[in-house]
């Protein structure tokens, strides 16, 4: 088995043997883990894509392409929270485990060419201005894309206490995000999700913890 995971996120360390428990259990070629994800999060969905002739694929949509996806397939709200307050698409925490022999076996046959895409950073909403310059970029997740019809592709889904809480964002974008109501992903909110799962571990394992406090810093 191999692990990929994304550096900026510190919390796959915590479940990556159950997740390689699953993917031996069930023979997966693939197996992307999954956390509970909030409509419009800039985050990628784990969904399962079904072609007009019946053939399907669990896999990765980005952010950015799953909107105008759903709305383009007939539903017009897009992405929207469910009761739960969750979206009805698993986010994809950017930790795969694949099986050794088939990704050898996959990377003989394509030579390690992967489908490439163009995801432009904006400024704001007018979208006239790039925040950063952009990049044709290829993406581990899409790996699914270039497996046979059969592969055994599927998706390990943690409470969002174990999820995807990168430090990627700035503080100016983290206060941003968070005033919208969304996952800020910024340094103080990735070091605060540590404590958390590490909280969350004690309590499943029986310990008894203080009640949480709401702090504040500089607002």
């Amino acid at each position: 088995w191999v692990l990929f995971f994304q550096d900026t996120n510190t919390l796959y360390l915590l479940t990556f043997l159950c997740s390689l428990g699953v993917s031996a259990k069930h023979h997966l070629q693939v197996n992307s883990v999954a956390m509970p994800r909030m409509a419009k999060e800039a985050v990628g969905a784990i969904t399962r894509l079904t072609h007009t002739d019946g053939r399907s694929i669990v896999v990765n949509v980005e952010y950015n392409q799953l909107e105008p996806l759903l709305k383009s397939s007939g539903q017009s709200e897009g992405d929207v929270n469910g009761p739960d307050g969750f979206s009805p698409f698993p986010g994809n925490t950017n930790e795969l485990i694949f099986s050794l022999p088939e990704y050898l076996s996959e990377l003989d046959r394509t030579g390690g060419q992967m489908p490439e895409f163009i995801n432009p950073k904006y400024t704001d909403g007018t979208r006239t201005a790039f925040k950063s310059p952009t990049r044709l970029e290829c993406m581990m997740q899409d790996f699914p894309k270039v497996l046979p019809a059969d592969a055994r592709v599927g998706f390990t889904r943690y409470p969002l206490e174990f999820g995807y809480f990168p430090c990627k964002n700035d503080i100016e974008t983290a206060a941003r995000l968070s005033k919208e109501g969304t996952p800020p992903h910024g340094a103080a909110s990735a070091e605060a999700a540590v404590y958390h799962a590490n909280c969350e571990m004690l309590r499943i394992l029986g310990a008894t913890l203080a009640p949480r406090e709401e702090r504040n810093w500089k607002g």
